[in-house]
């Protein structure tokens, strides 16, 4: 067998979702914006997103792992290095962290965090986490242009146990 025809066999990955932006005007097409691009990564299956609102200093995460795992996470205070007190997390923001169920972070999870499922928890429900945090708990308004990074996740994800 010729090194052509050994390598042709070898199963390929779709490649992962282009590098974006995304405009929504509102909270409803937020929501299918990102629910859109988690259902790509998922297709791909070894992926990460970054969802950025650059001009809040505000970002949502996710990785998807080949097994079926999405980990997400909602930046702290910590990944921020407590720049400055205008762009910590507020109490209030913290508390709406906390009512959409996001963990606190811990020495081995720098952000808040959350991990799904995939074949019980589909896209649209963590879309609808990540952009309920990007509007309710980091004050992104309806319409702002967000940044999005794709890319394939390479080597093992680091994160803390969930319990």
């Amino acid at each position: 067998m010729s090194a052509r025809q050994a390598t042709s066999n070898i199963p390929t990955r779709p490649e992962p979702p282009a590098v974006r932006s995304i405009v929504a005007p509102t909270l409803t097409g937020l929501i299918h914006e990102v629910a859109g691009l988690i259902d790509e990564c998922v297709e791909h299956g070894n992926c990460f997103f970054i969802i950025e609102a650059p001009d809040q200093h505000r970002y949502v995460q996710g990785l998807i792992r080949d097994d079926g795992t999405l980990w997400l996470e909602s930046v702290s205070d910590e990944s921020l290095n407590h720049c400055c007190e205008e762009h910590c997390l507020t109490n209030e923001q913290i508390r709406t962290l906390v009512h959409l169920a996001w963990r606190a972070p811990t020495e081995d999870a720098p952000n808040w965090y959350r991990e799904l499922d995939t074949t019980r928890a589909p896209a649209r429900l963590a879309a609808e986490l990540l952009a309920r945090t990007l509007s309710g708990a980091h004050g992104v308004p309806s319409g702002a242009r967000l940044g999005v990074l794709t890319g394939e996740a390479l080597g093992p994800p680091c994160r803390a146990a969930v319990a």
